[in-house]
């Protein structure tokens, strides 16, 4: 890798690590919020996360809250749960850790604390103080994160320069993401969620991974220290993200089309792939051992398709004569089109086959279902099936299909159709260079009689073309591929596939690889070379035309963060609630208590653990229309002592069949003509035998869950 390409790397990581920052900044006004406005941003999971690294900031010592985090009593009262084995918080375990060895080191060693604090009016309301600085913890934090995303544009730009061999790809590839920002990450809004932190360190892995493929003519002895950079790569990504394995799976299986199509003609790319199966089964055991033996890791898809990639390559191994392929100019009879894609299809049927057996005796051998939503929620976007938990997903925008609006902002960048046609152009190459050529990289067409090809198409591109190879390419056509079709399912995957896209726009500045598709007389021309540069200075002259409105209209937005019913809940709950009594009510707010309060929560938003959603439908029965003492009972056995009841869940939400009134309409038939239980406690008119109204304002109620000896029978 040439230096200069690597100090723009640079350059372009800090540019926007800057440029989150000041999006982060302009959304909220965060430095002007007092600490207690600015951890009520922190909404749903952002808050749980986060309550962490706080709480080991201001433990008495770090190992302290280390052992409190280990044994944590607060997330899921009455329960003890060992918070990083479940939640992948080690982003805040070094964090606080780096945070508390900065600040002694500050304080200690040059008697100064890099705080910056002034009084904040509010009008009518008290005034507040607000502090930024690197001295102040969640301005640490913040600022991490901001460090983190540097990594994506990084990797990004390397990534380009990998796949397209010239500087104007690797521009081509950063300036589109910075084109469709908005439709490629939402770290500005979101600081504190996982992929913040996993998803900078995925591309990382991801570069490494081209890197590997491209130097697959070198032995793997030569390439120890890369490979070792790959898997810490990915044990890191592995530690910080519980949707990583899910992502993991889809680049072992971008791995293994790219074994069907190539490897069994040629060697140097088959050890490779072997190599990088280890690496992955490597990083996957060295995860699941620092996740304390965390279930999700060890029943995962992407262990499945290690396993079936393992078995592949062996059986490939075993029936594939490499005698032959070994000899140099051997030739070979070609393959149609329609056949490999025949062999592509089998091939493809007998790892997933694979793949799905091994799954299901994971999970029969350990009895884990958290992932079960995960097939209800695919069922009911297919098919007419719904239920509370699938309901509870669906009516999110994020889970929704793929939205035209996106199709349209991607294709006026140009993005998507350039993206589309370097893939369709890659995989031509990729499929043509596949079927003649055999064991030895340097043959070419020229080996082929023309008598064996089968089609006019292919005589065009392959008797007059000299192919060359790239894998690296190939592997991240067929990822982008998955992406894209998995976002379109689910809009929140629009997150993976877009800078995937934007990659593979950078194929399109590969003057080598588009000269391999032209006949001779084309490809000799001294002017080739200069037409396709030229083309592809075009082409990102084109997506700036939309792309610079884009970035204007994104730095155009300001906002300022105001909650002044929900601050005061959280006072209220500080003054005047004992320490260890239990709340309970939705995820969102649960989160917020844990983090600013510092109280016992029964549920939290972690909704992929079936004890929890079985929980917070117990809980959601607030806003159910089932008899309050049926609601009271449930409560009182979960050790629940207050219960918030927020208006939005019960009246306001995107639709009318999405408030949790009309969902649990779908399974408590019963009751539907009955009036919603957080209507009786908001209005105060039920029976106060049952809940005691303690604190209300515009937007929530909470209610005490008073102590009886005798409860119903509610099975």
């Amino acid at each position: 890798m040439k230096i200069p390409v690597f100090i723009t790397a640079i350059v372009f990581g800090c540019i926007h690590s800057y440029y989150i920052y000041t999006l982060f900044e302009n959304d909220r006004h965060f430095s002007h919020l007092s600490n207690l406005e600015r951890e009520l941003s922190f909404r749903s999971e952002m808050g749980l996360y986060y309550s962490y690294y706080k709480q080991l900031v201001h433990a008495p010592s770090y190992n302290v809250g280390l052992k409190l985090l280990l044994n944590d009593k607060l997330t899921e009262y009455p329960n003890k749960i060992n918070i990083i084995k479940k939640f992948n918080i080690y982003p805040e375990v070094i964090s606080a850790l780096l945070y508390r060895i900065f600040n002694h080191t500050i304080n200690n060693y040059f008697n100064t604390n890099l705080i910056e604090c002034w009084a904040i009016s509010r009008g009518q309301h008290a005034s507040v103080e607000s502090c930024v600085g690197f001295g102040e913890p969640i301005y640490f934090y913040v600022y991490t994160v901001c460090g983190m995303v540097a990594i994506t544009t990084f990797s990004l730009f390397l990534c380009g320069y990998l796949l397209s061999d010239s500087f104007i790809g690797s521009i081509m590839v950063v300036c589109a993401f910075f084109y469709n920002h908005s439709e490629a990450t939402r770290v500005m809004w979101t600081i504190p969620l996982r992929e913040s932190f996993g998803y900078p360190l995925f591309i990382l892995q991801s570069l490494l991974v081209t890197q590997v493929l491209k130097t697959r003519d070198k032995a793997i002895s030569k390439r120890k220290p890369l490979f070792l950079m790959t898997t810490l790569s990915t044990f890191a990504f592995l530690l910080t993200w519980q949707f990583g394995p899910f992502i993991l799976f889809t680049q072992v299986s971008s791995l293994f089309a790219l074994n069907i199509v190539c490897a069994n003609k040629y060697r140097n790319l088959n050890s490779t792939l072997y190599g990088l199966v280890v690496v992955h089964f490597a990083s996957l055991l060295l995860a699941w051992i620092f996740l304390f033996f965390n279930n999700a890791i060890i029943t995962s898809l992407y262990l499945c398709a290690i396993i079936s990639m393992l078995i592949c390559l062996f059986c490939q191994n075993c029936f594939t004569d490499h005698k032959e392929s070994s000899l140099p100019g051997a030739k070979h009879i070609p393959q149609s089109l329609v056949q490999m894609i025949g062999r592509m299809i089998i091939f493809g049927l007998v790892y997933c086959a694979i793949v799905i057996i091994i799954k299901y005796s994971l999970n029969f051998t350990f009895r884990y279902k958290d992932d079960s939503h995960v097939y209800e929620i695919l069922k009911g976007k297919f098919s007419n099936y719904k239920n509370f938990h699938t309901m509870l997903y669906t009516c999110s925008a994020e889970f929704d299909f793929l939205s035209k609006q996106t199709y349209i902002n991607l294709t006026r960048t140009a993005l998507l159709p350039a993206s589309l046609v370097a893939a369709f152009l890659s995989l031509i190459q990729c499929f043509t260079v596949s079927s003649y050529n055999k064991g030895d990289e340097s043959s070419t067409p020229k080996q082929t009689s023309n008598k064996n090809l089968k089609s006019k198409l292919e005589q065009l591109l392959i008797a007059q073309a000299d192919l060359h190879f790239y894998p690296e390419v190939y592997f991240t056509s067929f990822q982008a591929i998955i992406f894209l079709c998995l976002a379109s399912i689910i809009m929140r995957l629009k997150l993976l596939a877009t800078p995937h896209l934007c990659l593979l726009s950078s194929v399109l500045a590969n003057h080598q690889l588009l000269i391999d598709l032209l006949p001779k007389k084309i490809k000799r021309s001294m002017l080739t070379k200069f037409f396709i540069k030229s083309a592809a200075i075009a082409l990102l002259a084109i997506m700036s035309l939309e792309g610079i409105k884009n970035i204007h209209k994104e730095q155009s937005h300001l906002g300022e963060y105001i909650n002044l019913p929900q601050e005061e809940m959280i006072n209220w709950i500080v003054r005047n609630t004992a320490e260890d009594k239990a709340f309970a009510g939705p995820m969102s707010v649960m989160a917020n208590i844990k983090l600013s309060a510092d109280r016992p929560i029964i549920n939290n938003p972690f909704y992929e653990d079936t004890n929890m959603r079985k929980i917070t439908k117990g809980i959601y029965t607030l806003y159910s229309r089932k008899p309050l003492k049926v609601v009271h009972a449930l409560l009182q056995n979960m050790s629940a002592y207050y219960a918030v009841v927020e208006d939005n869940w019960c009246f306001y939400q995107s639709s009318d069949e999405c408030t949790l009134p009309s969902i649990w309409d779908l399974e408590d038939v019963k009751n539907r003509r009955r009036e919603p239980a957080c209507i009786l406690l908001r209005t105060k008119n039920h029976d106060s035998k049952y809940f005691e109204t303690v604190f209300e304002n515009r937007e929530c109620t909470i209610v005490r869950v008073k102590r009886l000896k005798k409860l119903p029978n509610i099975t």
